[in-house]
């Protein structure tokens, strides 16, 4: 609840609808939403709500596992784009003091979203199962939540790869 206290209400539930609205960008990428995606998505707010992380990113998780019912229904009634609100959640990020830690929450979604897209499909050559739909949602994702997937690169080389190759396909596509 402390670092509950340090934001609006309104930057609050966005910050709670965020991980609703990645597994909505992720798992509609390729038309469906299927059983073990949202199998996962709950496992994944389950895990995050009692694992070590930023504050922030604990406080957040484990009010979502507490109130799962009253977040949905609430964020049910909220008519924002999912895109267009991860825009808006960047906007809101950028304004977090760093000791919030508002990047490390931006990773933790990304990370979810990966997770919810390896959730089904056929294997792939990264050793995942991500359809390609779904790489561009993620690729998308990174751009939303401006994701430095350096990171991510050591973990999974071949993963990543791939997903930029989906950025420099929409860098082409822009310029």
């Amino acid at each position: 609840m402390a670092v509950k206290s340090k934001f609006t209400e309104e930057i609050w539930e966005l910050l709670l609808f965020a991980p609703f609205w990645v597994m909505e960008i992720i798992s509609k990428a390729d038309g469906v939403t299927d059983v073990e995606q949202k199998k996962i998505f709950y496992q994944e707010i389950k895990r995050l709500s009692t694992e070590k992380n930023s504050a922030l990113t604990e406080e957040i998780f484990s009010e979502i596992n507490k109130n799962l019912e009253r977040v949905s229904s609430n964020l049910s009634s909220d008519k924002r784009e999912p895109t267009y609100a991860m825009l808006d959640l960047r906007s809101a990020l950028d304004e977090i003091p760093s000791e919030l830690a508002g990047e490390g929450f931006c990773d933790v979604l990304f990370e979810m979203g990966i997770n919810i897209a390896d959730a089904s499909g056929a294997m792939t050559n990264s050793g995942r199962r991500v359809e390609q739909a779904e790489l561009r949602a993620l690729a998308g994702l990174a751009i939303l939540l401006e994701i430095d997937l350096a990171k991510l690169e050591k973990k999974d080389p071949k993963f990543v790869f791939q997903i930029h190759g989906y950025l420099k396909r929409i860098e082409k596509s822009v310029l």
